[in-house]
């Protein structure tokens, strides 16, 4: 596979699965009655709605998936893609670039990711909890923000298959994820027993 397909798989997975998160994070808005119908056995849980949990958890985790796409886009470049597509890898960065500088107007991205979903609450080695003042971050937070977002990683995908039509006839469409990976499973788990052994052992 050369590193042209790869990083075209790999930004229309991301793409792909950031659709995912942004449109099941839009259900969620839209579904709130039935969702918050749904409680946790665990009270603790309970202090915010069901469907409150989901988006947060969604939004989130679609900080880190926009900042994969984005360290991944930097790849379609000729030094990574290769040398002979150096013009047309600059085309399509330059078609892309509007998209790119509305993206960067998200100024904290990447600080939020690093120090707020994806690592451990940590701002340039203080915890974010003995912090005494209020910490801002200018990211895609809302809904309509998020689906905007999505439609410029969409737009720039299409710019990218434009130019390289030749990947469509190399692409598998039907390619999925699963068949590149496997999952060891432990199907002899029995919870109980080890819920007890941890009580007893620890």
């Amino acid at each position: 596979m050369t590193p042209l397909i790869s990083n075209f798989y790999s930004l229309g997975f991301l793409a792909t699965h950031i659709q995912l998160s942004v449109y099941t994070l839009q259900q969620t808005y839209e579904n709130d009655k039935f969702l918050n119908k749904i409680e946790y056995s665990d009270n603790f849980l309970n202090q915010t709605t069901f469907s409150n949990s989901l988006k947060g958890i969604i939004a989130n985790y679609s900080i880190i998936q926009f900042c994969s796409f984005l360290d991944e886009y930097k790849n379609f470049n000729s030094k990574y893609i290769g040398q002979k597509y150096f013009e047309r890898i600059k085309k399509v960065r330059r078609k892309n670039h509007y998209g790119i500088q509305r993206i960067n107007q998200w100024s904290d991205l990447y600080n939020f990711r690093n120090q707020m979903v994806a690592h451990n609450f940590d701002i340039k080695n203080e915890s974010v909890f003995l912090k005494k003042e209020l910490i801002n971050y200018k990211i895609p937070d809302t809904l309509d923000e998020k689906i905007l977002f999505y439609k410029i990683i969409l737009k720039i995908c299409q710019n990218i298959s434009s130019e390289f039509q030749e990947l469509n006839d190399e692409i598998d469409l039907n390619f999925t994820i699963t068949k590149k990976i496997k999952i060891l499973k432990n199907l002899d788990l029995d919870l109980d027993k080890e819920i007890d052994l941890i009580e007893k052992n620890m």
